[in-house]
């Protein structure tokens, strides 16, 4: 094998070696973000003001330990847009929430699953030929 084609080689597997490092770095942001998604349903399936509060400090804090890990900072700053407007969120259903309006609050709370799946457009892996060939 000629050296010229094994460089190419090489060189064309480095965007996929790099995707591969980043995505070891992001599991504790995997894990949070699977901790957030439970949260969120612990509040849709609340019954009580009492179990709903507790979702909801569930929730907030495991949206700002994602905002302390980070994303690729590529994506930081949109990300950190979306988690911000996630919060945001949270705030005004702790409201209802303590204003006895429960079923209000989870009906409001569906506005975080659109934003989850807005945000969450950013992170999906880019396909492999993406990766071989870039764009």
């Amino acid at each position: 094998m000629p050296k010229s084609l094994v460089i190419v080689v090489f060189l064309s597997l480095v965007p996929v070696l790099n995707y591969v490092q980043a995505s070891g770095q992001t599991s504790e942001l995997n894990e949070t973000m699977k901790k957030v998604g439970f949260s969120y349903k612990q509040f849709m399936n609340a019954t009580t003001q009492e179990d709903a509060i507790l979702a909801l400090a569930s929730l907030e804090s495991y949206l700002i330990r994602s905002q302390q890990i980070g994303f690729r900072p590529e994506l930081e700053t949109q990300s950190q847009q979306g988690l911000e407007k996630v919060l945001s969120h949270v705030a005004i259903l702790k409201a209802l929430v303590e204003e006895n309006k429960l079923d209000q609050a989870q009906s409001d709370a569906l506005h975080i699953d659109e934003l989850r799946k807005e945000y969450h457009k950013l992170h999906e892996p880019p396909s492999f030929w993406k990766l071989l060939f870039g764009k």
